[in-house]
């Protein structure tokens, strides 16, 4: 699994930041603040597991845990996120290597992902 093509991929999905922010109806803000927390709480609560499963013995739960990140990144427009994530999911043949350059990857987009997201929303 190579992830180095996701790298230079859009970090955000600017028409699924559009639908959010259209979504709140007074207070965009409170909607996206309370929206970033639970994506915060659910991609870290799967990121710790996802990172010391071993890809030789634990592949379903690797799937599963990659799964629910891509989901969570659709959900809030971390497309970056989302792309590594179902790459990690649908990949047949990991290695020790290969899956430790994708968590690795996962989890330095996850921290840009809540920082971008983060800004903008403060931004509002």
């Amino acid at each position: 699994m190579d992830v180095s093509q996701y790298r230079e991929s859009p970090l955000l999905d600017e028409e699924q930041w559009a639908i959010l922010l259209n979504a709140g109806d007074d207070d965009p803000r409170a909607l996206l603040d309370e929206l970033l927390v639970l994506f915060e709480e659910d991609v870290e609560e799967r990121l710790y597991p996802l990172s010391e499963a071993d890809p030789e013995r634990d592949l379903a739960e690797i799937r599963q845990h990659a799964h629910s990140i891509a989901g969570s990144g659709s959900n809030l427009g971390a497309c970056r996120l989302a792309a590594i994530a179902r790459a990690l999911e649908g990949a047949e043949d990991l290695t020790t290597e290969s899956f430790a350059e994708a968590v690795n990857a996962l989890l330095d987009t996850y921290a840009e992902s809540v920082r971008v997201l983060r800004e903008r929303v403060n931004g509002l």
